[in-house]
């Protein structure tokens, strides 16, 4: 910076000394983005729709569980799930096939 105020290198000066942009600078700024775009949806066209897709049903979920927390739908405290009955282990071993019915897994003979 210099006594002013200003910045003393060219590319600080074009970069951040305030002033007035004309219409071509304009043009060429929006030219400039559009083309940013462009390559950019061309190298990430395929998460790109996905992306947006992901993030929409993301807020509506978001949505709808905060509309959940003030609903009033939840359990009460005296409501109490049914247990699930699962039958247990059998006492009774499953029983083993006949050494004589099936094949050995060794090559020699029992």
């Amino acid at each position: 910076m210099d006594d002013q105020g200003r910045p003393v290198k060219w590319w600080a000066r074009l970069l951040f000394e305030p002033r007035e942009h004309s219409v071509t600078e304009w043009r060429l700024g929006l030219a400039v983005a559009g083309v940013a775009l462009f390559f950019t949806w061309m190298i990430f066209w395929t998460f790109i729709p996905t992306l947006i897709y992901n993030v929409g049903i993301g807020i509506f979920n978001g949505i709808s569980w905060v509309s959940g927390l003030f609903s009033g739908t939840g359990t009460t405290p005296n409501e109490v799930a049914a247990p699930v009955l699962t039958p247990g282990p059998s006492p009774v071993p499953s029983p083993s096939p006949s050494p004589l019915s099936s094949p050995s897994p060794s090559p020699f003979p029992r």
